[in-house]
């Protein structure tokens, strides 16, 4: 349907020399080439009139003169891919004191998904980029009916792509082009030269080629939008508006946990993903919240989408998540009561083995003075914060492994008792055989000891050990290397660097 306007004596056109009897093309073709207009029409307007377009009125002069300008203002040049004709004309019939514009049905006053497309992408509703958001919005319907791109949106929308924008970067890399941006793309490079002017505030000193550049990024950030509302999953949260200052919230509880997932998004677009209540001592100096992930988004409508991608990622990722000082899990998983070394290892996200700890031990000589035996516990609570006391801690501490608090049972135990073995299987981390050895055996000494005579008894305890039989508490294979590196530790801990550089050559 092709909406109509007509313009009168406010409404260029000075075709006076050109006559229906000046040419041998017939006058009713002649006349379409120039207007536009269907052959029925064009064959009603001449018998009335000398010339195959009539001249018109001074006043109707002018006033077509101040709407082409005002169409230039608006459009610049024609783009008839993007508008539907140029200037979004589909067709004219130009009389004396008249002119009858029929509009393209894109350009007309009703198209409101192309604006909420621009309110979502942050953008004004500038006549060019309602028509861009338009062009965007026809390529993303094209998309969604191939179902080659099917599997793109099942991980909870094309949200996911956009979380990656320069506004937030969240995850620190490019968004990946969407589906359809070739072409999105594939326009006139006047046309994206044109609509790149929208977002250069220096005109003067930017080349066409950056314009059109810019003009394709808007393009693609249009389009990006368009399938991330389209591909928003059917069970979505439940906002509720706060009417002070317009900020939605969504809080729901966490599953199998104390505690609240809460997304709020205000209306400057900022949105907050955090959990709460979560009723654990390491958050006592958080308020007993853990931020999820908190960015900015173009718009509050865009941030809502943004939240829900976040929140269905978090509920995927929670299980994992740990606080950053201790490395222990938010959400601790449930353990049996008489766990082993096998078992924890099993259901471990991370084990320390033992090449990786031989690597430490020579920086630890370097480093550290004395240590105080387990009895006085791992983490001493005084001054404040808590900090390492025991070598166990302090190679928790160094290769990011999970620690005990101060009053917590795990605290003054060994790490082959039962009760640091669940302290480790609640946060689903291990440590292997040889490095619970040897930890073990070095932190019974009661008091403060230098790291020297902790090793001494460490390096003791390993050389009376059966160690073909400790190997067969490891789930995973034990070969000879490293036997072979556990069996050749030096008994001089100035000799661990050394000895494990040699071992590194010998690889």
């Amino acid at each position: 349907m092709t909406h109509t306007n007509t313009l009168t004596p406010n409404a260029p056109r000075r075709q006076q020399g050109l006559r229906a009897d000046d040419t041998a093309v017939p006058p009713v073709a002649l006349r379409q080439m120039a207007t536009g207009e269907t052959e029925a029409t064009a064959r009603d307007e001449l018998p009335d009139v000398e010339h195959l377009i009539p001249t018109p009125a001074p006043e109707q002069a002018r006033g077509e003169a101040r709407i082409f300008h005002a169409l230039i203002t608006a459009y610049g040049r024609h783009r008839p891919t993007l508008t539907g004709g140029p200037f979004g004309i589909r067709s004219l019939t130009p009389r004396t004191d008249e002119l009858v514009v029929r509009i393209a049905p894109a350009q007309t006053a009703d198209h409101p998904a192309a604006h909420a497309l621009c309110h979502i992408a942050g953008l004004t509703t500038d006549p060019l980029l309602v028509q861009a958001a338009e062009h965007a919005l026809d390529v993303a319907t094209r998309v969604l009916a191939d179902p080659a791109h099917a599997s793109v949106y099942a991980a909870g929308g094309w949200a996911g792509s956009c979380r990656t924008y320069p506004e937030g970067t969240v995850h620190g890399s490019n968004p990946c082009l969407p589906p359809g941006a070739e072409a999105v793309t594939d326009l006139p490079e006047e046309t994206l030269q044109r609509l790149g002017q929208h977002f250069s505030s220096r005109l003067s000193d930017t080349s066409l080629a950056d314009l059109a550049s810019a003009g394709r990024e808007e393009l693609v950030h249009l389009l990006d939008w368009a399938l991330a509302v389209a591909t928003r999953p059917a069970n979505r949260p439940d906002w509720t508006r706060d009417r002070t200052d317009g900020t939605l919230q969504h809080t729901q509880p966490l599953p199998d946990h104390d505690g609240t997932l809460t997304l709020t998004a205000t209306t400057t677009g900022v949105y907050r993903v955090s959990l709460d209540a979560l009723g654990l001592s390491d958050l006592a100096d958080e308020d007993d919240t853990v931020e999820w992930e908190g960015e900015a988004a173009p718009s509050q409508s865009a941030a809502v989408l943004l939240a829900e991608h976040a929140v269905i990622e978090a509920a995927v990722c929670l299980p994992f998540q740990r606080e950053h000082r201790k490395q222990r899990l938010l959400l601790p998983a449930a353990v049996s009561a008489d766990p082993t070394i096998r078992s924890v290892i099993a259901g471990a996200d991370y084990v320390l083995g033992f090449f990786t700890f031989a690597s430490v031990l020579g920086r630890l000589h370097e480093r550290v003075c004395s240590t105080q035996g387990v009895a006085d516990g791992h983490w001493r609570s005084d001054p404040p914060p808590d900090g390492p006391a025991t070598l166990t801690a302090l190679i928790s501490d160094w290769c990011a492994l999970p620690s005990p608090h101060h009053g917590e049972a795990a605290n003054t135990a060994t790490v082959d008792s039962p009760t640091y073995l669940r302290h480790l299987a609640a946060h689903r981390a291990a440590l292997d055989p040889f490095v619970t050895r040897y930890l073990a055996a070095a932190d019974t000494l009661p008091g403060a000891r230098t790291f020297e005579e902790r090793h001494l008894a460490a390096f003791a305890d390993l050389r009376t050990t059966d160690l073909s039989a400790l190997a067969r508490t490891e789930i995973r294979p034990v070969g000879e290397r490293l036997l072979h590196l556990v069996r050749s530790m030096p008994q001089d801990p100035a000799q661990l660097t050394a000895w494990y550089e040699h071992h590194l050559d010998q690889a």
